[in-house]
Formats: C-alpha cells, sequence, structure tokens
C-alpha cells in the first residue's frame, strides 16, 4: 500500500488504506500530542488531498519504503513525523472463559490492560483462599508446599508459562497467622491483593550473612517481547523499620519503579526514583507499602530475579526480609481493545495551546476531530526547556532533556559533524525507533528542518543499535524559547482514535498524573507530573504493545489501556 500524506491547515494525516491506524499527534515546544487511530477509515476522498506522497505524484518529500527503516527527509510536511509499523501480524488464542461462579477481583475495571494476572500467596495455610492462586513457598521450614512450579491466571485459572522458583527463607506454617497481618485497607498494597490472594502469614528469614541469607525470587518462561508488572507486599506486622529489608529486581533488561513517594519512618525515600532497581520494606508494615516494578522486560533470557536483603542497623544484622505476597502481570490490552498496528506521530513546532481553543470546524476540522476525542491543552513540554529539539528528542526517547533521568541532548541548532545523541549522552541513547525495530516494525521520519539530522544520524546503520529481529536496516514567526513562559510550555495532547470517539479529558485518564494550573513543575526525579510531550514515545508502544523505550522514565500505559477498553470504542 502506498502511503500518502493529506494535509490541510497545519495539521496533517496519513491513510494507508484500511488498515487499523493510529496518529500520535505530538509537538514540542508548544508540543501537540494527538494519538489518533483510523479503525475504520474513510475513503481517500473524504480527506481533501493537498499533498500526495504516493508514487505516481510529484513531490520534494520522499519516503524510504524499504523494510525496517529509519528514514529522515528534510525537505517539506511537519516539522516532524514518524511513522511506526509492522514487518509481521501475528494471532493469540484468548484464555478459556471464566466459570461462572467466579467473582471478579475489585479491580476487574482495570483487567483489559493486562493479558493475564498471576498471584502467589508466599505464606499460605490451611483455611485460606486457593481460588485461582499458586502457594509456592520457601524450600525451607515445617510445611508441605512447593517452592517452584507455574503461575496461573486469576481471570481463568489457565496456565501463563511463567514459572516461580523460591531459593531461601523460611517458612512455619504453623505461625501464618501469628506473624504477619494482611494488608491495611486502603493501602497500596490492599489495592493490589485484597480480595484475590490471602496475605496473611509470611516468609521469614534465614539469620545468615549474604547472599546465603538473601531470599530468592526468580521468575523464568517471560516473554522478551513483553512488558511485566511485579509488585511484592511483606508484613511481619513487628519491628517496624528497625528490620527493615530491600527487594531488588534483577536480569531485566528494562524496567521502572513505581515505588512513587513512599517513604520511611524517617521520611527517606523508599526509592531513589524509577530508575532505582531496590525497593525498601520495613517489616512491620501498617502503611501497606509495596515494591512495584512495571515494564519489566526480561531480556532473551526470559528470566527475571526478586532479591530480599536485609537492610538493617548492626544489632539486627541479617534479620528480617518478611514476604506475603507477589503479583506477576503480563502487560497489554485485554481482548475487548481494538488491534493498532500503525503509528504516526506528527509535530508542530511553536503550536501554542490558546491558538487552537474555541476551534473553528470550517477553518480547522482536522484539529476539531483531534481535539474531540481523550485531549488536554494543558499538557508541558520539558520543565526548562522549551526549544524545538531537545523536545523533539524527548518526544522520542521518553526522557527529560536535562537532570538524573535526562537525555541531555540542549542544543537547538544543526548538530556537528559526527555528533549523535549518544556521544552527546555519554552512553546510548534508546529511542521508539529501537523499540519498533526490536519488535519487527517498520518506521520512517519526516522532518521539515535540517537540525533534525540528528536522528538520522543518531539512529543510522553505524550509530543505530543492532534489530533485534529481521534484517538490521536503514534508510537514510515567533520564537518559542523562554522555558518560563506559560506560552510556550502549555502545549495540547491528545489521543485520537476515530471519529465518534468519545471526549474524555487526559488528566482523567492519566489518574497519575496532576494538572498543573498555570505552572510547570519540574522534570523527574521531582514531584507530581504533569502530562508531557516525551510522555507520546511510550503512547505509540502502548498503543501497539511494544516494550516501552529503554530508559524512559515517561509513560501512562494505564491511561492508554482504559481507553483502549471503553465498550463498543470506534464501532
Amino acid at each position: 500500500m502506498k502511503p500518502r500524506l493529506f494535509a490541510r491547515m497545519t495539521f496533517a494525516r496519513i491513510s494507508m488504506g484500511r488498515m487499523t491506524m493510529a496518529v500520535a499527534f505530538a509537538s514540542v515546544a508548544i508540543a501537540v500530542g494527538v494519538v489518533s487511530a483510523d479503525f475504520s477509515p474513510p475513503d481517500d476522498t473524504a480527506i481533501a488531498p493537498e499533498v500526495d506522497l504516493s508514487d505516481d505524484s510529484p513531490s520534494n518529500v520522499t519516503v524510504d519504503k524499504s523494510p525496517s527503516t529509519h528514514d529522515l527527509t528534510a525537505e517539506t510536511g511537519p516539522d516532524f513525523a514518524a511513522a511506526a509499523g509492522p514487518s509481521t501480524t501475528a494471532a493469540t488464542d484468548g484464555g478459556s472463559a471464566a466459570e461462572t461462579a467466579w467473582i471478579d477481583p475489585p479491580w476487574i475495571d482495570v483487567a483489559p490492560d493486562y493479558e493475564f494476572v498471576a498471584f502467589n500467596d508466599l505464606a499460605w495455610a490451611d483455611g485460606q483462599s486457593e481460588r485461582r492462586i499458586t502457594k509456592y513457598t520457601s524450600p525451607n521450614g515445617a510445611h508441605d508446599l512447593a517452592s517452584s512450579g507455574g503461575l496461573v491466571d486469576s481471570f481463568t485459572g489457565a496456565p501463563t508459562g511463567v514459572d516461580l522458583t523460591i531459593q531461601g527463607g523460611s517458612y512455619d506454617s504453623g505461625h501464618a497467622t501469628e506473624w504477619s497481618a494482611p494488608a491495611p485497607a486502603g493501602s497500596d498494597a490492599a489495592s493490589v491483593f485484597t480480595g484475590n490472594v490471602d496475605t496473611l502469614g509470611s516468609i521469614s528469614y534465614l539469620n545468615e550473612a549474604s547472599p546465603a541469607g538473601h531470599l530468592v525470587l526468580t521468575l523464568d518462561g517471560l516473554d522478551p517481547s513483553k512488558r511485566y508488572t511485579i509488585v511484592a507486599f511483606g508484613n511481619r506486622d513487628a519491628y517496624g523499620w528497625t528490620r527493615s529489608a530491600q527487594l531488588a529486581i534483577g536480569g531485566a533488561a528494562a524496567y521502572v519503579n513505581k515505588a512513587g513517594e513512599a517513604t520511611d519512618d524517617t521520611g527517606a525515600p523508599i526509592s531513589s526514583g524509577p530508575a532505582d532497581s531496590s525497593t525498601r520494606l520495613p517489616a512491620g508494615n501498617d502503611a501497606g507499602l509495596v515494591a512495584r516494578y512495571e515494564g519489566v522486560h526480561s531480556g532473551d533470557d526470559g528470566t527475571v530475579t526478586l532479591t530480599l536483603s536485609d537492610d538493617n542497623a548492626a544489632d539486627q544484622e541479617y534479620r528480617g526480609k518478611y514476604l506475603n505476597a507477589l503479583m506477576v502481570a503480563a502487560e497489554g490490552v485485554g481482548s475487548t481493545a481494538p488491534s493498532i498496528d500503525r503509528v504516526v506521530v506528527i509535530g508542530v513546532d511553536g503550536l501554542r495551546a490558546d491558538a487552537i481553543n474555541d476551534i473553528d470546524e470550517d477553518l480547522l476540522p482536522n484539529f476539531a476531530r483531534v481535539s474531540s476525542g481523550a485531549f488536554t491543552a494543558n499538557a508541558r513540554t520539558n520543565s526548562d526547556s522549551t526549544v524545538t529539539l531537545p523536545n523533539h528528542v524527548s518526544i522520542i526517547t521518553g526522557r527529560p532533556a536535562n537532570g538524573e533521568f535526562g537525555h541531555d541532548w540542549t542544543s537547538n541548532s544543526d548538530p556537528p559533524d559526527g555528533v549523535t545523541l549518544h556521544s552527546n549522552h555519554g552512553s546510548y541513547v534508546p529511542s521508539l525507533f529501537d523499540a519498533a525495530h526490536d519488535s519487527g516494525f517498520d518506521t520512517s521520519l519526516f522532518a521539515s528542518k535540517s537540525k533534525f539530522s540528528i536522528f538520522d544520524n543518531s539512529y543510522d546503520d553505524t550509530s543505530g543499535a543492532p534489530d533485534a529481529v529481521g534484517v538490521d536496516d536503514i534508510g537514510s514567526g515567533t520564537g518559542h524559547g523562554t522555558a518560563s513562559d506559560p506560552a510556550n510550555y502549555t502545549i495540547p495532547l491528545g489521543i485520537w482514535l476515530c471519529d465518534g470517539q468519545p471526549a474524555v479529558d487526559m488528566y482523567a485518564l492519566a489518574s497519575d498524573r496532576v494538572d498543573p494550573g498555570s505552572t510547570n513543575p519540574s522534570d523527574p526525579p521531582g514531584g507530581a507530573q504533569p502530562l508531557r510531550n516525551a510522555d507520546v514515545a511510550n503512547i505509540v508502544t502502548a498503543l501497539t504493545g511494544l516494550p516501552r523505550v529503554d530508559a524512559s522514565v515517561f509513560d501512562i500505559d494505564e491511561a492508554v489501556g482504559q481507553l483502549l477498553s471503553t465498550p463498543n470504542l470506534c464501532r
């Protein structure tokens, strides 16, 4: 199918025939991020063709249609447009239907965000629930339970293909209800485990030095093409932070620590941020704190470990290390969500939010269509940069420009010869292009400014990371630089899927983001975050089921999943 670009006013749309497609309409400094999908595209004649990229029509915009390409053109068109689509398609069989007697878990409304959710009771005892859970525990102690085996889907009871093996620790089933307490009501732990698995009872510690004294949970059989959420909870109901422990994830190619802003009894954070591999947990966990990792990518071996070690003062050394329950979920969208296999990201440089408020549908019909779906006119650029290039780098990497998690590209000029994002940063900067290519998708990039050659320089066949699958191919008015000006950092962001899509405020979908009013909060690891243009990279991965962009810190995966699970969406 020959791609054709239709442009009207400052909004561009790509139609690729009758294939399921999403358009991520994003920008920068003054950025637009609209992700839009056509589930039943109108005929080409329904969209006035003003720029035609088909092979039989003259144009000064070139498109490399070879498989698995990172393609840059710098002649015309919108400031920035990137497209991704699969080289191959795959079908999966759904699991068996749940028994009619099964009572849905209390958080069933988010179930479509996961392909499966598995719970393991780490300290099961007679009389406790066994409903669609597993009950593997420590190989040491007084009990008759197994220490390894396969996890099952809590919704269907079907095998997940993921195995859990436990080493270290000790469990005495005779003390299951004595040396612990369940997840406190209203806590993070309760929101995950209550109603799904009994959290009363805990694996206790081996009073030995590391590594012999560690409690190690090993997950095998993880699909390297998928991402997982892993949540662990422990509560001895005594000793508080005196016997604190540290849970560390290991063997993962990528993950995001979602401990958030939780703190210990001194006010110190239980993790240092999204990139921290470890989370501190107390023995007396009356706050219901959990260790939570999302976007967990196992790497090629399909194995990830969780290691619990002591984090105590000298007089409590080697003690602690309690765990009660574990959840493992395969991230993705369930059977109720529409499939999206084409995404187009369109950036409009310098598009301030108030420029498209109260849109005249006759003058800007496509902007009006975009803003009628999931949309906000109060998203943000980077907190300390509103110029073009640093923000577009954020769009494809899911990272801020500066700071601990930044990509470090601050120049807004043509890059010097031989300079790449990686050489500037000091290490490889993974991008949406990598996530797409490593899952067999094709990509193309179109740009109207020569400075965007930084992407071609950074992700060509010399500087880009080798593709994990397939052949490693490569193709070849007013300023807005004042970062403190609200007119520069206030941008629109939205996800447009189709005509007739229910209107919803993006902040209502992204419940973990905070509408900033008229301010622009600091980038991570700062406090609560607004929606940003840097979310676009992982909006694309969430729509298509690609792995989250490695090292990215911005995502609204749950919001995308919630949107896609809307009943009768785009029907």
